[in-house]
């Protein structure tokens, strides 16, 4: 299942630091504000690739390359501060290295509504802090 951004209404979150620890962002981007910020808009330019690659690896139940790819996306949500994101992830990345398609298939709708909320709470704080 893909969840696009517009299928993802803002009204689902009050405040991006509902969504992002951005204390934790910055002291993952070397206590660098203006190095986070790039982080996010690294994040934005990235994350639709990854997701499209998500939904045709779940599609074609490959797993192997499903985890490389839910890796790196899980490893980003945790630099930018989405750590509840990421531990989502982090599970589909156990879950798909054991081959469990099931279980992935079961998670990833729940995982791609949370990242379009990562999404819009990096757009809502780079238009407030950038």
């Amino acid at each position: 299942m893909n969840v696009s951004l517009t299928e993802y209404p803002a009204e689902h979150m009050e405040s991006y630091s509902d969504i992002l620890d951005i204390s934790a962002g910055i002291e993952n981007s070397a206590e660098d504000k203006s190095f986070y910020i790039e982080v996010l808009q690294l994040y934005l330019e990235d994350a639709k690739d990854w997701y499209q690659q998500l939904d045709e690896f779940l599609r074609d139940g490959d797993m192997k390359n499903y985890a490389i790819i839910i890796h790196a996306l899980k490893s980003n949500l945790r630099l930018a501060g989405a750590n509840s994101v990421s531990e989502t992830a982090y599970q589909l990345e156990l879950h798909s290295k054991d081959g469990d398609l099931e279980y992935v298939k079961e998670h990833q709708p729940q995982m791609m509504e949370q990242a379009a909320s990562v999404e819009k709470a990096i757009l809502q704080y780079l238009s407030e802090n950038s």
